[in-house]
């Protein structure tokens, strides 16, 4: 599955469709400053939990705000929870 990506000044999401065009799973976070991105919900459908969807969907808002120089803020209490327990993805915690 192909993880896409969108942001606008304000708001960005990193999602997935499936061949039939239906959103899947998505990550979505709002943009506070140049520098500070908020992640506020991630959501995998039922059908696709338990294959590593959402965690696929936090290392790639990590990988952004990391080619973006900007920190993250998890509020999400899922992308909270994976980004605290891999240390390798903590760098761009604010």
């Amino acid at each position: 599955m192909h993880i896409q990506h969108e942001e606008t000044e304000i708001r960005g999401r990193h999602f997935i469709i499936d061949d039939a065009g239906n959103m899947v799973a998505e990550l979505t976070y709002a943009v506070q400053h140049p520098d500070t991105m908020v992640v506020d919900h991630t959501e995998v459908s039922e059908d696709l939990q338990g294959q590593n969807i959402g965690h696929q969907l936090v290392e790639a808002v990590v990988e952004h705000a990391r080619a973006k120089g900007r920190k993250l803020m998890p509020v999400c209490p899922f992308a909270k929870k994976v980004i605290e327990r891999q240390q390798e993805l903590q760098d761009v915690l604010q």
